[in-house]
């Protein structure tokens, strides 16, 4: 009888721990931002084709990945973060063009006052690089 209500009370307990954990990965789902850059680009070192990606905020803080929808290639960014303008209501991606080349530097998230700058803008970019000469795109 002890066995049949300690079975009983664990099954009860199981059931109950994995609803839970169900509702919170539920709620914790992002299915990210889709954005088409027009153009190839340069990430963290990373040399990325035009295309269209998603972007999603990892489960490591401060790093956002970034999904070739074409091939399925995942690449992730570390980023420093930051805060952006509020009442904006569409996120955008800046570059700079740094020789002929544009690389991403920031990263500015939709629906919030959370931004991002890269962290690996590598010096050789940054010397070579015109603030001067940004180029945005909107991200719905």
């Amino acid at each position: 009888m002890k066995r049949l209500v300690s079975i009983a009370c664990q099954s009860l307990l199981a059931l109950l721990l994995g609803s839970v954990a169900t509702t919170t990965l539920e709620a914790q789902y992002d299915p990210g931002v889709t954005v088409r850059i027009p153009f190839a680009f340069t990430a963290g070192g990373q040399n990325m084709e035009a295309g269209v990606y998603v972007i999603e905020q990892s489960s490591e803080r401060y790093v956002l990945s970034f999904v070739d929808v074409k091939t399925g290639q995942r690449r992730l960014l570390a980023m420093n973060p930051g805060r952006q303008q509020t009442g904006e209501q569409h996120g955008q991606l800046i570059f700079l063009d740094c020789g002929g080349r544009s690389v991403l530097s920031e990263v500015h998230i939709p629906g919030s006052d959370m931004s991002s700058k890269l962290r690996d803008l590598m010096h050789s970019d940054a010397k070579s690089c015109s603030a001067s000469t940004r180029t945005s795109i909107a991200m719905r």
